[in-house]
C-alpha cells in the first residue's frame, strides 16, 4: 500500500472518531429539568340559601394543605363568570373562604369551576405563587 493511501486512511479514521466522540458527549440534564410548580390542595362545597323567593348558592372553599394568601378567585358557572379580589387576605389551613353573588350564583345544576391565585404562606414553599383549580358539581 502506498504511503499516501495509508496516511489518508489514518486521517479519515481520526476525523471520523473525533466527530463520533463529540456526538457522544453527555448532556447536563440538571439544567434542562424544571420541577413542576407546587400547587396547594383546595376543596369546594356549595350550599343553597333562599332570599326573596329565589334560591341561590354560596360557596365555601378551603385550602387543605397550606396557609395561603389569596389574590383572586375566578368562579365560572352556568350563569357566567365572577372574579373576586382576594385583597391579599391570608387564610390558614382549613379556614373557610365564603363566596356568593346573587346575580350569578342562582341555584342550578351544573359545574362550577374555581381558579384560585395567590401565594403560599406556610411550609417549605412559603412565598411561592400558585394558580390552582377545583370544581364543585351540583347534580
Amino acid at each position: 500500500m502506498k504511503k499516501t493511501t495509508l496516511f489518508s486512511l489514518i486521517g479519515i479514521f481520526i476525523i471520523g472518531v473525533s466527530m463520533t466522540m463529540g456526538g457522544c458527549k453527555k448532556k447536563d440534564t440538571h439544567d434542562e429539568w424544571v420541577p413542576p410548580a407546587y400547587k396547594p390542595s383546595f376543596i369546594a362545597q356549595g350550599f343553597e340559601y333562599t332570599s326573596s323567593g329565589y334560591s341561590f348558592l354560596y360557596f365555601e372553599l378551603k385550602c387543605t394543605s397550606d396557609a395561603v394568601e389569596i389574590t383572586s378567585i375566578m368562579v365560572a358557572g352556568p350563569f357566567g363568570t365572577v372574579t373576586f379580589s382576594g385583597g391579599g387576605e391570608i387564610f390558614n389551613q382549613n379556614q373557610s373562604i365564603y363566596l356568593y353573588d346573587e346575580d350569578k350564583f342562582l341555584y342550578a345544576c351544573g359545574k362550577w369551576d374555581f381558579t384560585i391565585k395567590g401565594y403560599i404562606r406556610s411550609g417549605s414553599h412559603t412565598g411561592e405563587s400558585f394558580t390552582q383549580t377545583t370544581r364543585y358539581e351540583l347534580l
